[in-house]
């Protein structure tokens, strides 16, 4: 087997005093929110578990994997957009852990605030700077939009902002696409065509990830589940009351059918970072209250312990449009010939 060459070596250990450097600054909130700049004092804390969490054992081993054929880099820079605070825990967050322990440069983006109104305040995106750090991103940003709520109800604009689905395209997919060519990115993770499940914030998620993508050339992979386990998955829920506001009518419909994902990553080892970002959006601060059953159910997930947590939301699933027959993938970073 070839020997990694003098010229990757270098690439892992520039990587990783960028990767270093990042980590001793606070997290910051993008140019196009109204919110204040400074991150919460806990991630001051934070740093060092961060960083104990996502340094990767360099081993010769590791290294000539990172520089196998069909990786987009040595060391990339994955940028991962997502519709409201929790949703990159949920979604991606072993994904996102993995990459940054692999050393690997992770930004993650959300489009809306997590609050419907401006008395609502900043409390969701305190989380979602909180839950990046656990993940390693090297940097958390707002695309600057208010939340558009999941209801047969639209609500009028804020007095301060716009709802994500009211967002103007070219304007949205513009304001992510700069965070793109700014960070040089390799690769963009995005959603589906029907947001996971119907969410209209999520399904502009889609929306603007794909022109971004397009604008800038940047490969895209887009977060899904596979459909025949949403459908087993929701209807045990359903049947138990812990959701109700998706009908099985409506649940076929979520996600990809199984036969059209291309990448199942296995995410078990990052359990526990996973649990942790998820946590940190649960955990209430003084004066709000959880609510929802939603709620609920993820508070039963905290509970188990990491080994148990991760046989049950131990794999996250990815979707690359336009690609051809092949195996399912493990890695986001490779794709089919």
């Amino acid at each position: 087997m070839a020997q990694p060459s003098q010229q990757h070596l270098q690439g892992v250990q520039q990587a990783w005093s960028r990767r270093g450097k990042d980590l001793g600054q606070t997290l910051r909130v993008s140019r196009f929110s109204s919110v204040a700049q400074p991150a919460p004092q806990c991630l001051i804390r934070d740093i060092g578990y961060v960083q104990a969490q996502v340094r990767p054992v360099l081993t010769e081993e590791w290294v000539r994997q990172s520089a196998a054929p069909g990786k987009l880099t040595a060391m990339a820079t994955v940028v991962a957009f997502h519709a409201h605070p929790d949703d990159e825990a949920i979604l991606t967050g072993g994904t996102l852990a993995r990459l940054a322990a692999e050393g690997h440069r992770v930004v993650i983006v959300v489009a809306c605030s997590g609050a419907m109104w401006p008395s609502h305040g900043t409390v969701r995106l305190e989380k979602f700077r909180r839950s990046a750090a656990l993940l390693g991103a090297a940097r958390a940003e707002h695309l600057g939009y208010y939340d558009s709520g999941h209801g047969p109800m639209l609500f009028p604009d804020p007095p301060d902002g716009i709802r994500f689905v009211r967002a103007d395209l070219a304007e949205a997919a513009d304001r992510l696409a700069s965070i793109l060519r700014e960070e040089g990115a390799d690769l963009l993770l995005s959603y589906d065509p029907v947001g996971g499940y119907g969410h209209p914030d999520h399904i502009r998620v889609h929306e603007v990830g794909v022109l971004a993508a397009r604008l800038t050339g940047v490969r895209v992979l887009e977060a899904t589940a596979p459909r025949e386990l949403a459908i087993q998955a929701l209807a045990v829920l359903n049947a138990v009351r812990l959701v109700v506001r998706h009908p099985m009518r409506d649940v076929r419909g979520y996600g990809t059918p199984r036969s059209a994902i291309t990448h199942r990553v296995n995410v078990r080892r990052q359990a526990a970072a996973k649990r942790a970002a998820l946590a940190a959006h649960l955990k209430p601060v003084k004066g709000e209250k959880r609510k929802g059953r939603m709620s609920r159910l993820f508070g039963v997930a905290l509970a188990l312990p990491a080994p148990v947590f991760g046989l049950f939301f131990g794999r996250e699933w990815f979707t690359e449009p336009g690609a051809g027959p092949g195996p399912v993938l493990s890695d986001v970073l490779r794709s089919r010939p």
